[in-house]
């Protein structure tokens, strides 16, 4: 049987407690469409091997990090709590996606300026939060399976 994605809302997840203010820093995160998969795995070539002679060389490891990265930007909708002291080499790619200027040491609030560039942004910095918001997105289309499954039987 197909399942079928039901409009649904974001789920918010406590990915840590914020060292300074020891608040909880959440993350909202939503289910990726299997269309939206498979494009981004187009757009990144994941299906694609090259073949030369015998030798057959495997899919590039910035290819597959760069698809970790934008499936983890479609499924991060919104944060809670979520600051960036701004380091000097993060001044110009930060910028770019604020598309804003800022300066080292700026405290950037990040719940207020979330759009995609900013989130790219951010997953490349941190790229195990990326690994973290897919675990919870895989989470929510467990979940989900199981209750449409659950409803099947009913």
């Amino acid at each position: 049987m197909a399942l079928t994605l039901r409009k649904e809302k974001e789920r918010f997840f406590v990915f840590r407690l914020d060292p300074e203010t020891n608040e909880p820093i959440k993350f909202g995160v939503r289910r990726i469409p299997p269309g939206v998969d498979r494009q981004l795995t187009v757009k990144h070539k994941l299906n694609r091997v090259k073949r030369a002679g015998d030798n057959v060389s495997e899919v590039s490891v910035s290819n597959a990090a760069a698809y970790t990265r934008d499936m983890a930007v479609y499924a991060w909708t919104s944060t809670e709590g979520l600051q960036l002291r701004v380091a000097a080499d993060q001044v110009e790619g930060l910028s770019d996606a604020l598309g804003r200027p800022v300066t080292a040491g700026d405290l950037v609030d990040l719940d207020k300026e979330l759009t995609d560039a900013v989130k790219a942004f951010f997953l490349t910095e941190e790229p195990d939060v990326a690994d973290w918001i897919l675990e919870k997105e895989k989470e929510l289309r467990l979940r989900a399976a199981e209750v449409e499954e659950g409803e099947e039987r009913s």
